[in-house]
């Protein structure tokens, strides 16, 4: 008797087993090829087109008499077009815009002086720096009045302006 009951509860747990394994979804299999052919790469390849996102900043990206984009983010934009084989499109946005756009797939990348950090790089990727910048000073000798240090002008009578 001992030996049906362990029997029986062993053939009920394996059909339990089997059921639960019955009913559970299909696991969804994503091979290597799946990755690649939804990739912006091969949409790229497929498109011969790389929209690129930028917002003006003299001189680095700007327009010049003649309304044509220019700078060294173009021409990095450019080289970058020309070397992949594609055409590029600058899409021109302010720069609260440019993280969003790439999100929402209305630019493919985003050429410009942004700095990578945690939180933006918790949305978008970024590529080694082609430029490192940082905080500078620049005062009219005619208004400075002799200031040269940063000390001299950190004061109340001085204003400052920045750019985002």
């Amino acid at each position: 008797m001992k030996r049906f009951s362990i029997i029986s509860g062993s053939v009920f747990a394996l059909v339990a087993i089997a059921a639960l394994v019955a009913v559970q979804p299909a696991v969804a299999q994503v091979t290597a090829s799946d990755v690649v052919a939804g990739s912006l790469l091969t949409e790229l390849k497929k498109r011969g087109n790389i929209k690129i996102g930028f917002s003006t900043f003299v001189p680095w990206a700007m327009r010049d008499l003649k309304g044509d984009i220019i700078g060294f983010e173009i021409d990095v934009a450019k080289k970058l077009a020309k070397d992949s084989g594609w055409t590029v499109e600058h899409v021109a946005m302010s720069w609260d815009g440019l993280i969003p756009s790439v999100v929402s797939g209305k630019i493919d990348a985003i050429i410009g002086g942004m700095s990578a950090n945690v939180k933006r790089s918790q949305t978008v990727a970024f590529s080694n720096p082609y430029e490192q910048g940082g905080g500078n000073l620049v005062a009219s000798k005619a208004i400075a009045g002799g200031r040269s240090t940063m000390e001299e002008f950190n004061n109340p009578e001085t204003i400052f302006a920045q750019r985002r």
